[in-house]
């Protein structure tokens, strides 16, 4: 992801400089020092889903052919 980022950023012409790590690491401007990356914990994807409920008879027909 930080590939992406700083590919992102360098098309507008802002180095992006990491600090911190895990959840706690953040993205800064190298020149202004401004934050520009941040982690929000609230878009982190479950690893565990309790229920998956799918249709798996379009795979089977698909396979049959």
């Amino acid at each position: 992801m930080r590939t992406f980022v700083e590919a992102a950023f360098a098309k507008v012409g802002c180095t992006i400089v990491w600090s911190g790590q895990g959840v706690d690491e953040i993205g800064r401007d190298a020149l202004t020092g401004a934050v520009l990356v941040r982690i929000d914990p609230r878009f982190f994807r479950p690893t565990e889903v309790d229920l998956l409920i799918g249709d798996g008879a379009k795979a089977r027909a698909a396979d049959a052919t």
